[in-house]
């Protein structure tokens, strides 16, 4: 229901829109430039509630599965993220003006959000699977989620983490994030099914490459015969205005553990679209990864529709 109201408003406010650009200057009662101004900011404002609105009706399709049926299905993707990062990546795409410029940017925006957009992109890899957060009722959308005992996550983790075509981690601050590098680092074969989502700036970055570098400190000293790897610094250059997300890049692996830092928004990487900003270019930097492990790159023009998953 949710969705098909969110689809309604939006068609509507895309009308109020229309009718406001379609509106020429010459004689006109002196009030219907001030009132046309109004419609087409109600417009936009429209649209962008529209697309919440199919947002939060999104969610009551996502689908929710045991975390042994992820390996049962065949090949599958684990996202591993903080829990308190949830909130961020569910944000819908927004224009970086204000104002009326703004509404204009929201009539070509992306109804996804980053997470359903970096979803989107790893899915030519498989089914992607993520933890659901403990007590939440109705998951975010995006990945399909599985719910775990707090005694015995770790273990299941790992299991998973084993069996995933692609183990990706979101960078955060939190120590089950840590273990969880710690562990696909230790026990992946191939460096090139890891990769590590870097939703930060420069400062808290370089704080999190710390607590990761003492963390594999630790876990090399309890196996000597293993050289941790590390990580790489971040990507000198400022973030281009154009580029509006919190996802800022993205850390893959060569065949010896070497890590490549790819940097999303800023010069050299390509002009960022204003549109699925976050699908483009993770799909780009994936690029190398999907050849090497020989994943069908055409799978990842399409994105999944809503509506696949168990009704909640």
């Amino acid at each position: 229901m949710l969705v098909a109201v969110g689809i309604v408003a939006e068609v509507v406010g895309f009308a109020r829109f229309q009718a406001m650009t379609r509106y020429h200057m010459g004689a006109h009662p002196w009030w219907e430039t001030p009132l046309l101004s109004v419609v087409m900011v109600a417009g936009g404002f429209i649209i962008y509630s529209g697309r919440g609105l199919q947002r939060n009706g999104r969610r009551h399709y996502t689908k929710v599965i045991d975390s042994s049926t992820a390996a049962e299905q065949g090949e599958f993707v684990l996202y591993l993220r903080s829990f308190d990062d949830d909130i961020a990546r569910a944000q819908l795409e927004s224009t970086i003006t204000q104002g009326i410029p703004s509404m204009v940017g929201d009539v070509i925006l992306s109804g996804r959000t980053e997470e359903e957009q970096l979803i989107a992109a790893l899915r030519p890899a498989g089914q992607v699977v993520t933890a659901g957060q403990p007590g939440q009722v109705l998951p975010h959308v995006g990945a399909d989620r599985f719910f775990m005992a707090d005694d015995d996550w770790q273990e299941t983790i790992l299991d998973l983490m084993i069996r995933a075509r692609l183990v990706v981690i979101a960078a955060g601050s939190g120590e089950a994030v840590l273990w969880e590098l710690r562990k696909a680092f230790r026990h992946l074969a191939s460096p090139h099914r890891l990769i590590l989502i870097i939703p930060m700036e420069s400062e808290a970055y370089s704080a999190f490459r710390e607590r990761v570098s003492e963390a594999l400190r630790q876990e090399g000293e309890r196996a000597r015969e293993w050289l941790p790897p590390k990580l790489p610094d971040y990507p000198p250059g400022d973030t281009l205005r154009s580029w509006n997300s919190a996802v800022k890049g993205l850390i893959r692996f060569d065949e010896d553990w070497q890590p490549l830092f790819d940097r999303f928004g800023v010069p050299g990487a390509g002009y960022p679209r204003p549109r699925r900003q976050v699908y483009f270019s993770v799909r780009r930097a994936l690029r190398p990864v999907f050849a090497q492990l020989e994943i069908d790159k055409g799978r990842s023009r399409k994105m999944r529709d809503p509506g696949s998953g168990r009704h909640r």
